[in-house]
């Protein structure tokens, strides 16, 4: 990813589905990955909010290698691997299950649209080079 979107100008469009299956999104601007450092300059729009806020240059964590900025492992706590933020607001890489059965905040998490607790069914990140758009 990072040979495609490494001079800042990708956008990033997170597609979710919840266990009713209402679908919503988040469009980003200014989306890169440089190495292992996500940066992430602007919230464009979308229904689902932002749970990517302030993400500027920061490390990819997973379970051994934590790289975030908490003072625990938010890649164990969460289920996955990730660019978090003090265990940040987004996980998208957490345990699936099947169903909204997420009492630990270790499922598929985009906070700003459905909480901290609710694992949801499906989301897709989508990024786009928009240099030659």
């Amino acid at each position: 990813m990072s040979s495609i979107c490494n001079a800042r100008d990708c956008e990033l469009l997170v597609v979710m589905t919840d266990w009713v299956d209402v679908r919503s999104a988040s469009h980003y601007g200014g989306f890169s990955v440089e190495g292992t450092d996500l940066y992430v300059s602007s919230f464009l729009s979308g229904n689902s909010g932002d749970s990517l806020p302030l993400t500027v240059l920061v490390p990819f964590s997973t379970f051994d290698a934590d790289n975030d900025a908490s003072g625990s492992n938010c890649a164990s706590i969460h289920g996955g691997g990730w660019w978090y933020t003090n265990c940040g607001d987004a996980s998208p890489n957490g345990y699936y299950y099947p169903s909204n059965d997420n009492m630990h905040s270790d499922g598929i998490i985009w906070q700003s649209w459905q909480g901290a607790t609710y694992s949801l069914k499906s989301m897709e990140l989508r990024v786009r080079n928009t240099a030659n758009v």
